[in-house]
């Protein structure tokens, strides 16, 4: 799920700054953001060991939006605030209306606001940050830094692909519900059995929800017999061999009875060939865990990334070469010979 982070004063608990930042983030900027599809987060909600300014400082970076409350003439808000600018960060304002907004900040998208009740009720400022981030996605969140427009933004990194050291840093079963809700095109998945698909709620309705929107859905396992499951399995445990068989016949019933319901999803089980990790791809994402002999795989890495990384198109064509393998009589094509 994508993420926004709120700069604002917040004051000592049973303050009347902390009691303004409360109302203004439980009745305007959380129901906005949630809406929008975002997890919202101030700093006093960072629960993680360690400094809190390096937290704070990792989110403004690294969060996908920052909305700022301009309230009072906080200099931990002002300061935060040029750290998100000089990020090139996406930046909503929050203005307390009878407020002057700084010269500094007058160009950047601002909601005047107040909290008495009408406009809380007819939800005039979530509708207006609303308004705002579906700007800031239809310009794929690009944002110029204010300043010197040939320097490269604080913290700039190549997005188009990320590591992460454990998969289950990327996030619990709402990442991967956000990945395929994400897809608008096509949906691939393959694994050995995918079973942990099969455990989400309304997970059937899930899928052909999907499929009747106009989604392509793919679905891979490993077939129950493949002989590699002996090498990519803990092998040394016969019992653990007999229980991964028994999840992916498990699964099978679920995604052969999907693939029966509708013709836009598809299910094929791959029986002579070897995968290298658990693939999910689809038109603009990439999520990939290798398959390590020493891990499980919630203990290894994760790539995720985007279309525009250089490994999207390699990974795509190990998906196809699979699916072509896993076809009634498949041949393998491309750099690759099956064994017969």
């Amino acid at each position: 799920m994508r993420r926004c982070f709120v700069i604002s004063p917040i004051g000592e608990e049973g303050s009347a700054t902390r009691e303004h930042s409360d109302d203004v983030f439980d009745f305007i900027i959380k129901p906005a953001m949630e809406t929008a599809g975002y997890q919202v987060h101030r700093g006093d909600h960072l629960a993680k060991p360690g400094k809190i300014t390096d937290q704070i400082f990792n989110a403004i970076l690294e969060d996908d939006i920052c909305l700022a409350v301009l309230n009072e003439a906080n200099p931990n808000v002002f300061y935060e605030l040029a750290v998100a600018q000089s990020a090139g960060r996406p930046i909503i304002i929050l203005m307390h209306k009878g407020s002057a907004m700084p010269f500094d900040v007058k160009d950047l998208r601002a909601v005047p606001y107040d909290l008495k009740p009408r406009p809380l009720r007819d939800h005039v400022y979530v509708d207006q940050i609303l308004n705002f981030v579906k700007e800031i996605e239809n310009s794929d969140f690009k944002v110029e830094v204010p300043f010197g427009k040939d320097l490269s933004p604080l913290g700039a990194t190549d997005k188009s692909l990320q590591v992460f050291q454990y998969s289950y840093d990327f996030g619990g079963s709402r990442a991967w519900i956000d990945a395929f809700r994400n897809a608008r095109e096509n949906f691939d998945i393959s694994g050995i059995a995918l079973q942990a698909w099969t455990k989400y709620p309304d997970f059937r309705d899930m899928f052909l929800k999907r499929a009747n929107e106009g989604c392509k859905i793919r679905i891979l396992t490993m077939h129950p017999d493949n002989g590699s499951l002996s090498y990519i399995t803990k092998v040394d445990v016969k019992e653990y061999l007999d229980t991964v068989r028994a999840e992916i016949r498990s699964a099978e019933a679920n995604f052969a009875d999907l693939a029966q319901q509708h013709e836009g999803i598809e299910y094929r089980q791959l029986k002579d060939a070897c995968p290298h990790q658990q693939l999910l791809i689809s038109e603009d994402q990439l999520i990939v865990i290798p398959y390590l002999s020493a891990r499980s795989t919630t203990e290894s890495p994760l790539l995720s990334g985007n279309s525009a990384s250089p490994l999207y198109q390699q990974f795509r064509d190990e998906f196809e070469h699979m699916w072509r393998l896993s076809a009634p009589g498949g041949k393998a094509a491309g750099g690759l010979r099956a064994v017969d």
